[in-house]
């Protein structure tokens, strides 16, 4: 059963500007041809990462400096950012950036961005749990689907915006790589279990173990944004546990 939805590129294109449209941030990379709107897809600390036209990433290149804009109704905020990687995507492709001048980019923000708006540049996404060992592990899986396969996995850590897994070498588990992937998310908490279209972001080799990133796909799964909302509760409430735990141990 597919959780998601594929989009012709005429679908995608219709899709991408009606987002530009809704945004009550509206971010522009800025060229010597003038300003090129594109898609925020998270805030961090240190940078970004954007969903741009295809035409607009061929011209760009890993290691160059950008210039970009973000507009809310107070202000423009511009700033500058090295391109660290680029994924083609078809008709768009997602560019991620780190800032030049983050605490600069930040404080500026910090005061702009409230209510609805915020969500768009919530730092928080960023954090990233690792997810329990043990006995309670068993509320937290993913069940992923592609082709003819179904396999659950136990969850190595989660964010917002992906989760990872950690494999053992000899497991031979190979996932289609730049397909989008069924996954069922369960997490201890409301709205689990969440349908997600999931990508392969990395696959990598850490600590004698495979460690294979997931990033959600925003395009493919309807209502991500709300099922954000509250794994986002879930990555905060945890966070508050190992902080207590921590705590507690130094205090021991």
């Amino acid at each position: 059963m597919k959780f998601f939805q594929r989009r012709s590129d005429a679908q995608e294109r219709a899709a991408y500007r009606t987002r530009l449209e809704r945004t009550p941030v509206q971010v522009s990379v800025l060229t010597e041809d003038g300003a090129q709107a594109v898609e925020l897809i998270d805030l961090a600390s240190g940078g970004c990462a954007l969903r741009v036209p295809e035409a607009l990433a061929r011209g760009l290149a890993t290691g160059a400096h950008v210039r970009l804009a973000f507009i809310t109704a107070e202000r423009t905020i511009e700033t500058e950012a090295a391109v660290r990687n680029i994924e083609a995507g078809g008709v768009r492709a997602r560019v991620g950036l780190q800032f030049s001048t983050p605490e600069h980019l930040i404080a500026q923000l910090d005061g702009l961005l409230e209510g609805g708006a915020w969500r768009y540049f919530n730092r928080r996404q960023s954090f990233r749990v690792r997810t329990e060992r043990g006995a309670q592990s068993a509320a937290e899986f993913v069940v992923l689907r592609w082709g003819a396969e179904e396999q659950r996995f136990a969850l190595h850590d989660v964010s917002t915006t992906g989760i990872s897994l950690r494999i053992a070498r000899r497991e031979e588990v190979q996932l289609p790589s730049g397909e989008l992937i069924d996954a069922e998310l369960f997490l201890p908490v409301a709205g689990s279990p969440f349908r997600l279209g999931v990508v392969v972001a990395h696959d990598s080799e850490v600590g004698g173990a495979r460690r294979i990133g997931l990033r959600f796909d925003d395009v493919a799964t309807p209502g991500l944004a709300r099922a954000q909302e509250q794994i986002l509760q879930f990555v905060l409430a945890r966070q508050r546990r190992v902080l207590r735990e921590w705590g507690a141990d130094s205090v021991a």
